[in-house]
């Protein structure tokens, strides 16, 4: 489902962008990234949820997303239940005041809040969420 996007860390600010506007990017600005990852479909854009979702859509499943509430916060969201695409960019936008999120998988992913868990199967693309360290 278009457009999807690419969640990017770049000069210690975060955005998601439309595999569009990303393509669209020079060279310069794309080695400037630290890190990205591409995926779809994007749940919000600038502050407001895909046209394309039905809110009366019956396509529920367990969903996750990376969601931008400002170039400083990022928040990594898992639902414990199945939603609808619209339910859970609803729930990003109403709920956490995300500007922007994009969909990252859905029940194939899993979600392991360290150190509680350990992973119970072999993992591939792996996003982590890690505190800075203070200089000694």
């Amino acid at each position: 489902m278009q457009p999807n996007g690419v969640f990017l860390v770049h000069a210690g600010r975060a955005e998601i962008v439309s595999t569009r506007a990303w393509l669209k990017r020079t060279d310069m600005q794309r080695a400037a990234v630290q890190y990205a990852t591409q995926s779809g479909p994007l749940l919000l854009v600038d502050g407001k949820i895909n046209p394309q979702f039905d809110p009366a859509s019956r396509n529920k499943t367990v969903r996750n997303a990376v969601c931008v509430q400002d170039a400083q916060t990022v928040s990594l969201v898992t639902t414990g239940t199945p939603v609808s695409f619209y339910q859970f960019a609803s729930l990003l936008q109403q709920r956490l005041g995300c500007q922007s999120a994009l969909y990252l998988d859905g029940a194939i992913s899993t979600f392991y809040p360290a150190p509680f868990l350990t992973p119970q199967v072999q993992l591939g693309p792996m996003l982590g969420v890690v505190a800075p360290v203070s200089p000694p």
